[in-house]
């Protein structure tokens, strides 16, 4: 099928915009996961010097669907 050099143009820019767009959504949304995040930290940190006062958190055994399993200096393991 025959596509004139300005309908192509036209589908280009379309499409360009579109992306765009989605692209601008992404970076919202990653913004906003990232937050979570960060909140979700301080949260847990906060937890742990209450209760347990400043000791050692180890991060260990990543699992990309549930994350990483939390040990503390004093034995305890917390698992995704």
């Amino acid at each position: 099928m025959y596509t004139s050099e300005a309908s192509k143009k036209l589908i280009l820019a379309a499409a360009w915009k579109e992306r765009s767009r989605l692209i601008a959504g992404e970076r919202r949304l990653r913004d906003k996961a990232n937050k979570l995040r960060e909140e979700a930290v301080e949260l847990w940190h906060d937890a742990v010097l209450e209760t347990c006062g400043n000791i050692v958190i180890e991060w260990v055994n990543f699992d990309d669907e549930k994350g990483y399993e939390c040990h503390l200096e004093t034995g305890e393991v917390f698992k995704p």
